[in-house]
């Protein structure tokens, strides 16, 4: 599949300059499919280097969250970082 423009939200509203941002992105692909190069080159004007891509994806089944780091972006090729799982714990 390729990234779907409807299921990502930007967060245009706190631009500050130099400082990074946190946007949102749900798919059902999985994780190593979205970590590729160029996944996010859709997005090239919304993200910046070092902002955060809070992106929930499928794995077997099951949602898990990742945050994926801009680590580069020349304005239209984007490139993000493997990716990092946030964990949640539920013990009831």
């Amino acid at each position: 599949m390729a990234f779907n423009g409807a299921k990502f939200v930007g967060d245009d509203r706190h631009y500050v300059e130099g400082v990074p941002r946190i946007h949102y992105y749900a798919t059902t692909e999985t994780q190593a499919q979205v970590r590729v190069d160029q996944y996010f080159n859709p997005v090239a004007s919304k993200v910046a280097v070092g902002d955060e891509i809070r992106t929930f994806v499928e794995t077997g089944g099951t949602q898990k969250t990742v945050q994926f780091i801009v680590l580069s972006n020349d304005g239209t090729d984007v490139d993000v970082d493997d990716g990092t799982v946030l964990g949640t714990t539920d013990t009831d």
